[in-house]
């Protein structure tokens, strides 16, 4: 039996065929293990940052955040005698005299403040004290 030339391209084909599919097959299995730690690497990442998410609640309380204010810097809520007119308050000293012969730095005076309009009670005040609350002119305009 004689073997034709076309015989012979079939079989090289078909060989080179099957190598081919050989190549891509593995080349998939490690494209789809690198998938896998991929995803189980940003699983671990996401549970991360659900644990610093709640952890930073937790160190965020309220009540904790008033505890290390008290102990560490001695701060106290503000009093109703503590707020006062933004009239009553004085203005920062403009700066005329230069700090060295280089530079000229005039300080600008500072932007007024709209006065208290609204009065609300404060429910973490004691006793339901009254405290102002400003609103800025902007809020007006945005409700025009």
């Amino acid at each position: 039996m004689q073997m034709r030339f076309s015989h012979l391209v079939w079989a090289v084909m078909v060989v080179a065929t099957l190598y081919v599919t050989y190549q891509v097959k593995y080349r998939v299995q490690n494209i789809e293990e690198d998938i896998a730690t991929t995803q189980r690497a940003i699983a671990a990442e996401r549970d991360s940052i659900h644990v610093l998410e709640a952890e930073w609640s937790y160190l965020n309380r309220p009540d904790r955040l008033s505890r290390l204010s008290a102990e560490y810097h001695g701060l106290q809520r503000v009093g109703v005698s503590q707020i006062v007119s933004v009239d009553t308050l004085p203005m920062a000293p403009v700066r005329t005299a230069p700090i060295d012969a280089s530079a000229t730095v005039v300080t600008p005076a500072a932007p007024p403040v709209p006065e208290a309009t609204h009065v609300q009670a404060s429910p973490s005040a004691p006793s339901g004290e009254v405290l102002p609350t400003v609103w800025s002119a902007v809020e007006g305009d945005a409700n025009q």
